[in-house]
């Protein structure tokens, strides 16, 4: 198992729970910005309804599975502030 496996999980966006119900709030084709996405699942979802995302993630096998999704990359731990910079005016 890779180090991103551990991130993956199936991601049902119709569920009944907190985090599908937070995904259906995003208004379709929505600027985004997620915090530690791990190896995407949410990712996808958001991408999948038109949304430009911007995730910021350290670990670097999830860097690069988010960069082939397609997606800004702030490449930084959040436990620093260095990536807040990073954002600029957005």
């Amino acid at each position: 198992m890779s180090n991103i496996d551990r991130y993956d999980y199936a991601f049902d966006p119709e569920a009944d729970n907190w985090p599908a119900r937070l995904l259906r709030q995003v208004p379709q084709g929505s600027a985004v910005l997620e915090l530690g996405p791990g190896a995407g699942a949410m990712t996808r979802v958001l991408l999948a309804r038109g949304c430009k995302v911007t995730v910021v993630e350290n670990d670097p096998e999830a860097v690069q599975a988010l960069l082939a999704m397609g997606v800004e990359v702030i490449e930084s731990d959040l436990d620093c502030t260095d990536w807040i910079s990073a954002l600029g005016d957005r």
